[in-house]
């Protein structure tokens, strides 16, 4: 119960624009760069590039783009500033293991050391013990959470300077698991493959429905190994996210790699990368890594990653952001590991909330409105101006194509 008073003669006093609630997921700081001119607030670096005309074939849009001549040794950057993609709520827990175990948390089996490199920054929680395996965490309310995000490793890669033992069979991977009534009955949530976690990998799961309660606990265990510093699997920076509600991010941009000569090779790719401060995707990734069905956690579909290679000409890219990449302190990159591969440019760069049914393919995101290509209107881009054919037929009797 909440109010407002003031005693009889005491002096003038006013109130405004009052809310009591719960938290209200909002949009955060977009980021919008069309190099007419480069606007530098937008940018940390770009070593090698310069907004200019003409210089990467043409285009619809004609002005300048961020080119990149591709004759310098070392590498090909743009990186932005770090901006509020969105203005997230504050995080249930955030768990580095750098110094020790959160109290009301039980570990079996495992102990914080830097024994098998490091797994996102600094120490890790290592399982490596004799015996049971496994991580409880205390209960949580988890009725506003969203996602549990954390790093794994599962043994080593040597040729990483990893030496940790690697598993080798089903009942040495990681099962994780939920609880919403003190432990004494577990749901199977998901199950690490034994083989598939060599280096370290960045796990975002969304959080069952069911899993959403007063009080939910989670663990992360092994079904069987076989003695102390065998099948040994490392956890860091394990995150519990709030839930952000019904939002949709996107970053577009137009990029043209080896300015409209083909290229078939793909050491001159260029990536789009992300980095987000103060989460469990602390360090440079894919916004997008590459899926087949059922190789990534909550994705049944074919999914190419954010690497993008030589067509020929200008390509305009449109991509939802993963949750990992919406918080209130990310940085992206568009990235070549070798500069002295061809020139490559990219311009029109929108990063913020997304626009009705994302254009449709069919035009530019600006703050939540689509600028809709030649021969395209309607607040989505749906409707055409042209006329094309509404029927097709060959019969591929002569050589002419039409």
């Amino acid at each position: 119960q909440y109010g407002f008073y003031t005693s009889v003669g005491s002096s003038t006093w006013a109130i405004d624009d009052l809310y009591i609630g719960g938290y209200i997921s909002g949009n955060g700081t977009e980021l919008i760069e069309n190099f007419d001119p480069l606007s530098e607030s937008n940018w940390l670096f770009y070593p090698g590039g310069q907004a200019v005309s003409g210089k990467c074939g043409s285009r619809q849009s004609g002005g300048r783009a961020l080119y990149f001549s591709g004759t310098s040794s070392g590498q090909d950057n743009a990186v932005t500033r770090v901006f509020p993609v969105a203005i997230v709520p504050s995080l249930q827990f955030n768990e580095s293991f750098d110094s020790s175990v959160p109290g009301g948390w039980t570990v079996k089996g495992g102990a914080v050391s830097t024994q098998c490199g490091t797994v996102n920054a600094g120490s890790a929680l290592v399982f490596s013990h004799r015996g049971t395996r496994e991580l409880v965490t205390s209960d949580f309310d988890t009725t506003v959470a969203d996602r549990l995000e954390f790093y794994l490793l599962i043994g080593g890669n040597p040729l990483k300077n990893r030496f940790c033992d690697n598993a080798e069979q089903y009942s040495e991977s990681v099962f994780l698991d939920y609880s919403i009534d003190g432990g004494a009955n577990w749901t199977s949530w998901e199950v690490y493959a034994y083989n598939q976690y060599e280096d370290p990998q960045f796990v975002s799961e969304d959080l069952p429905v069911a899993a959403r309660t007063k009080s939910t606990r989670f663990r992360w265990s092994q079904q069987s190994n076989d003695g102390a510093s065998t099948d040994v699997w490392s956890i860091d920076s394990v995150l519990l996210r709030q839930d952000m509600g019904n939002v949709d991010y996107v970053a577009q941009f137009d990029v043209n790699v080896a300015c409209g000569q083909y290229d078939s090779s793909a050491s001159g790719s260029v990536s789009f990368d992300f980095i987000a401060f103060g989460s469990a995707a602390a360090t440079w990734r894919s916004v997008l890594k590459e899926c087949v069905p059922g190789s990534c956690s909550g994705n049944s579909n074919f999914q190419k990653p954010s690497v993008y290679s030589s067509t020929g000409e200008w390509q305009r890219v449109t991509i939802a952001l993963p949750p990992e990449a919406v918080t209130s302190a990310t940085q992206f990159r568009w990235y070549r590991s070798a500069s002295s591969q061809g020139p490559w440019a990219i311009d029109n760069i929108f990063i913020g909330y997304t626009c009705p049914m994302r254009c449709s393919g069919r035009g530019q995101c600006m703050s939540g409105k689509c600028i809709c290509d030649p021969d395209f209107t309607g607040a989505e881009c749906e409707t055409t101006l042209a006329k094309y054919a509404t029927e097709l037929k060959d019969s591929f009797s002569t050589d002419r194509k039409s």
